[in-house]
């Protein structure tokens, strides 16, 4: 029955919501002859985008009948697993909708765009703060998050925001496990945004009549700064702000460059500070704190996207971890920039047990390690850098090197994440913060 379990494992990953597999087989049917004749598995799973007409109708009658002018899109990871970022982008630019998204789906909108509010929650900007939480948002788009704590600054969103919600997701487990989520449409972001779109003139009157408004709305709140502590960004000073290697790494890195950031306080960084333009150009295990795991994750991207340069931001901690996998990157001559971000200490936790004494900030804190001969010793080029003039330089040199390549920059773990809305949040949520 080998031919079932395939074809089995095949309809429950392309099924919604879709994911990976795992099918564990047999020693004898791994070296056994398999007879089987050719089936095709059903069109359905390949070209399907479920969605349900009475729950969408239902939206497309709230975007119609809204007089409110302030209406917004928070875009998860759902816009990316559909491929619907670009029929995003243009429905944004008909009606001046400016666009949030999660941390997890950073990039899906580019956020370079004038419509652009950037990430949403945890290491969010402060533009999408303002949009979202400032008390004037008529109407919240929500579309493929699962709406958890981190994507909504811990459950702030739904305590505080008075906005007229309207979900579209795949996952009704996840989506109403978290509560009254307002209407709910459930199905495809692209299957909905395609309705939108072919639906057009039905809600064409309400947004264009507001859509003068809503600009206005988006210059005051882009008036004010998008980031947190900017200065950061060109420290000169050593040890190196994390701040300031990420932003030498984004001018190094091609525009459509793809960047792996790992678990640990350098995500915080990346987070807010690294500008993403495409879809899956920023991947990140948001939502949950594998340290280590962007050091092979790297590999398969670059051997999945051959034509694209690949930099993997990754801490001294998560090269404890899983940094013995720079072998296999080396291996093969892969050319990916591995970035360690080398402050000594599992910077996360030690900002947190540092304020509990110094018996705790000890036991978070590490040796300095070598790292750059420790990627040499695997069969990558290796450079170290203590002076912030000298990232640049140094991350172009190894990006022109064409095969791995690690660099060890000296930083300083006394540098607080910018996540100062998310613990706001934290600390009115829970009586433990």
């Amino acid at each position: 029955n080998l031919n079932h379990w395939f074809r089995h494992a095949l309809t429950t990953m392309w099924a919604q919501p879709r994911g990976p597999v795992h099918l564990s087989l047999t020693h004898d049917a791994l070296v056994g002859e398999s007879a089987a004749d050719y089936a095709q598995v059903s069109g359905f799973f390949a070209q399907a985008q479920p969605l349900d007409a009475e729950a969408a109708e239902t939206a497309l009658k709230l975007l119609a009948n809204r007089d409110g002018s302030k209406i917004a899109v928070l875009a998860g990871a759902g816009v990316e697993h559909d491929a619907a970022a670009a029929r995003l982008k243009e429905i944004a630019e008909r009606w001046s909708i400016p666009v949030a998204t999660t941390l997890r789906a950073k990039g899906v909108f580019p956020e370079d765009h004038t419509l652009s509010l950037g990430v949403f929650g945890y290491a969010g900007t402060r533009h999408a703060t303002a949009a979202i939480l400032g008390g004037e948002l008529d109407c919240l788009l929500v579309l493929g998050s699962g709406f958890n704590e981190r994507d909504t600054m811990h459950w702030t969103v739904r305590a505080h925001s008075k906005a007229l919600m309207i979900h579209v997701n795949t996952d009704m487990e996840e989506l109403t496990a978290n509560g009254d989520m307002g209407h709910v449409v459930p199905g495809s972001c692209h299957a909905f945004l395609d309705l939108v779109h072919e639906r057009a003139a039905e809600i064409a009157p309400a947004l264009t009549a507001t859509e003068s408004r809503r600009r206005e709305w988006l210059v005051g709140i882009k008036a004010n700064p998008r980031l947190y502590d900017v200065e950061n960004l060109s420290r000169a000073s050593a040890p190196i702000h994390p701040a300031t290697a990420i932003a030498a790494l984004r001018k190094a890195l091609p525009r459509d460059g793809i960047v792996l950031v790992d678990s640990g306080a350098h995500r915080a960084f990346a987070g807010h500070y690294w500008t993403a333009y495409e879809p899956r150009t920023y991947i990140s295990a948001t939502n949950l704190g594998p340290m280590g795991w962007a050091v092979p994750a790297g590999i398969g991207v670059q051997c999945a996207r051959p034509d694209r340069r690949v930099a993997v931001i990754t801490g001294d901690g998560c090269m404890q971890m899983h940094g013995i996998e720079v072998q296999t990157a080396a291996r093969y001559q892969l050319p990916i920039v591995y970035v360690v971000i080398n402050n000594s200490a599992l910077g996360n936790v030690w900002l947190r047990a540092r304020q509990y004494g110094a018996l705790p900030a000890e036991l978070t804190s590490i040796p300095d390690h070598d790292w750059a001969a420790f990627g040499r010793a695997l069969g990558a080029q290796g450079f170290t850098v203590r002076n912030p003039a000298d990232l640049e330089s140094t991350l172009q040199t190894a990006l022109a090197a064409r095969t791995t390549a690690l660099v060890d920059v000296k930083a300083n773990k006394n540098c607080p994440t910018p996540v100062y809305d998310f613990s706001a949040g934290a600390r009115a949520w829970s009586y433990h913060e």
